[in-house]
Order: structure tokens, then sequence, then C-alpha cells
């Protein structure tokens, strides 16, 4: 069986990056928890196909990014071949149509949940996703105070911005706060 799913990823109300679980609401593994989806129609491609699978089970309109992995597992009955892509909402509520509930999850939730066994397959994968998304939000957050505090005259830069030459006008080194921006910005692509 060929299915494509939906990593739909959006932000909670502190920036920090969730992830959308459906339980399963019909069939033999009822109750187990998954990333919505469904089959292809014959013809349809599997951006589509995903969209409309979505449209269907949640009444929501999704944007399709990259494909974010391809899941190989062998049930009892038969063998699952998912594409996993990740998605943005565009418009809708996550209405449940086929599901029995459905959880936004922060990276420390994600084990929080009696997962299938195809899904779990996927759930380290998107806990780093989920960590880098995470880390620029900080940096951008960190950039952000630094630029406000630079504006108002709070600290200057003694010496062509390097990171370990900011002080503020009584002399005061900020090199906690720098090397904190340091260690993130080299450590995440931007």
């Amino acid at each position: 069986i060929q299915v494509v799913a939906a990593i739909i990823m959006s932000k909670d109300k502190y920036g920090k990056q969730i992830v959308f679980a459906t339980q399963r609401g019909y069939g033999e593994v009822k109750g187990g928890w998954e990333f919505p989806g469904g089959k292809r129609e014959e013809g349809e491609k599997q951006q589509e196909a995903l969209k409309r699978e979505i449209m269907e089970e949640l009444e929501t309109e999704i944007e399709v990014g990259e494909l974010i992995d391809t899941i190989e597992y062998d049930y009892p009955n038969f063998h699952l071949t998912m594409k996993c892509f990740k998605t943005e909402i565009i418009s809708g509520e996550l209405i449940l149509k086929e599901h029995m509930a459905a959880k936004g999850l922060r990276k420390e939730e994600l084990n929080d949940v009696e997962w299938l066994p195809a899904d779990i397959t996927l759930i380290e994968k998107i806990e780093k996703i989920m960590r880098e998304a995470d880390r620029k939000t900080e940096i951008n957050v960190l950039y952000e105070k630094l630029e406000r505090l630079w504006m108002e005259g709070k600290i200057v830069s003694t010496y062509g911005g390097c990171e370990d030459d900011f002080t503020n006008p009584d002399g005061d080194v900020l090199a906690e706060f720098m090397e904190h921006i340091y260690t993130y910005y080299t450590d995440v692509e931007m």
C-alpha cells in the first residue's frame, strides 16, 4: 500500500515548534496515533493526494513542502510505503472527520502518544527538524534583543563588531550574551 502523510508544522503561542498528530478513528489500528494522510488515487501526484486527503479528513488546506522521508514498513497483512511531507496550514480549522482525537505536540511531547509502528520510525527525524527550527527562532529573538539594545545605545561595539567586543556605556563586557548568540549561530545553518 502506498500512502502520503502530512507532517503539519506550526508554532505554539510561545513560538515553539509543534507538529500535528491524529488518533486513528477506524480500522484494525484504531486508537493509534499517526500523521494524517492517505492513499493516492490513480494518476494523482503525491502532493495533490496529500492536499486532497487533508481536506477530506480535516477540512484544512495545506501547502506541501519538502519530502522529509519515505518510510517502508511491514505490517502483518501488508507492506506500507509512506511518503512523508513537511506541510503548513494555509486555511481551515483542522476539523476531525475521521479521527478520534488530535494534538499539537512540542518536541518534548513527541513520545507522549502511542504512535503506529510505521509513524514512530519518523519521530527522531521530526524531533531534529523541530529542534533546528526552535534554535533558529531563538537566534532571531536574541538578534532582535541585541539590535534593540544597540539602537537604544545600551551597548556599543568597540572594535569592528566582533562577538566579544560589545560593551555597555559603563564598560561591562556582554560576553555571556554574545557567546550565547555565537554558539547558536555557529551550530545552526541560517
